[in-house]
Protein backbone atom coordinates (compact mmCIF):
# COMPACT_ATOMS: atom_id res chain seq x y z
CA UNK A 1 0.00 0.00 0.00
CA UNK A 2 3.16 2.02 0.53
CA UNK A 3 3.79 2.22 -3.07
CA UNK A 4 -0.12 3.23 -4.10
CA UNK A 5 0.36 6.42 -1.69
CA UNK A 6 4.10 7.20 -3.22
CA UNK A 7 4.30 10.00 -6.24
CA UNK A 8 5.73 8.87 -9.39
CA UNK A 9 8.77 10.76 -10.15
CA UNK A 10 8.57 8.74 -13.91
CA UNK A 11 8.30 11.43 -16.56
CA UNK A 12 6.91 11.12 -20.13
CA UNK A 13 7.54 13.67 -21.55
CA UNK A 14 6.56 12.17 -25.26
CA UNK A 15 2.56 12.04 -23.53
CA UNK A 16 2.80 15.13 -21.78
CA UNK A 17 3.57 17.05 -25.36
CA UNK A 18 1.01 15.10 -27.12
CA UNK A 19 -1.28 16.02 -24.21
CA UNK A 20 -0.98 19.67 -23.95
CA UNK A 21 -0.68 20.54 -27.79
CA UNK A 22 -1.45 17.93 -30.59
CA UNK A 23 -0.88 20.80 -33.28
CA UNK A 24 1.38 18.39 -34.96
CA UNK A 25 -1.56 15.81 -35.64
CA UNK A 26 -4.22 18.76 -37.11
CA UNK A 27 -4.16 19.54 -40.77
CA UNK A 28 -2.03 21.95 -42.63
CA UNK A 29 -4.20 24.83 -42.80
CA UNK A 30 -5.30 24.85 -39.04
CA UNK A 31 -2.25 24.70 -37.77
CA UNK A 32 -1.23 27.80 -39.56
CA UNK A 33 -4.15 28.93 -38.30
CA UNK A 34 -3.13 28.57 -34.39
CA UNK A 35 0.03 30.37 -34.52
CA UNK A 36 -2.43 33.70 -34.05
CA UNK A 37 -3.21 31.80 -30.50
CA UNK A 38 -1.68 33.37 -27.45
CA UNK A 39 -1.77 29.92 -25.86
CA UNK A 40 0.10 28.26 -28.47
CA UNK A 41 3.42 30.09 -27.89
CA UNK A 42 3.16 30.24 -23.95
CA UNK A 43 2.88 26.40 -24.25
CA UNK A 44 5.48 26.40 -26.59
CA UNK A 45 7.64 28.76 -24.10
CA UNK A 46 6.46 26.03 -20.56
CA UNK A 47 7.45 23.25 -22.45
CA UNK A 48 10.76 24.61 -23.78
CA UNK A 49 11.42 25.86 -20.69
CA UNK A 50 10.81 22.75 -17.91
CA UNK A 51 10.80 20.44 -20.60
CA UNK A 52 14.35 21.27 -22.45
CA UNK A 53 15.82 23.68 -20.46
CA UNK A 54 15.65 26.41 -22.70
CA UNK A 55 17.25 29.56 -21.91
CA UNK A 56 16.28 33.56 -22.74
CA UNK A 57 17.60 33.41 -26.34
CA UNK A 58 15.61 30.29 -27.16
CA UNK A 59 12.09 31.58 -25.92
CA UNK A 60 12.10 35.09 -27.03
CA UNK A 61 10.52 34.65 -30.51
CA UNK A 62 7.52 32.94 -28.47
CA UNK A 63 8.28 36.51 -25.92
CA UNK A 64 8.08 38.64 -28.75
CA UNK A 65 4.71 37.23 -30.23
CA UNK A 66 2.65 36.99 -26.35
CA UNK A 67 4.34 40.49 -26.55
CA UNK A 68 2.44 42.10 -30.08
CA UNK A 69 -0.93 39.95 -29.25
CA UNK A 70 -0.52 41.78 -25.83
CA UNK A 71 -0.42 45.46 -27.70
CA UNK A 72 -2.98 44.42 -30.36
CA UNK A 73 -5.52 43.53 -28.25
CA UNK A 74 -4.71 46.09 -25.38
CA UNK A 75 -5.06 48.75 -28.16
CA UNK A 76 -8.41 47.53 -29.50
CA UNK A 77 -9.50 46.78 -25.92
CA UNK A 78 -8.61 51.16 -24.81
CA UNK A 79 -10.28 52.40 -28.42
CA UNK A 80 -13.52 50.36 -27.56
CA UNK A 81 -13.25 51.47 -23.92
CA UNK A 82 -13.06 54.96 -24.83
CA UNK A 83 -15.63 55.20 -27.38
CA UNK A 84 -17.84 53.65 -25.15
CA UNK A 85 -17.51 56.04 -22.46
CA UNK A 86 -17.92 58.43 -25.34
Amino acid sequence: MGGALRPSTRRSTGTQRRCVSPVDNMPGWLQTATWANPLRHFVMIAKSIYLEGAVFDDVAPGLVALAATAVVTGGVALSLFRRRLG
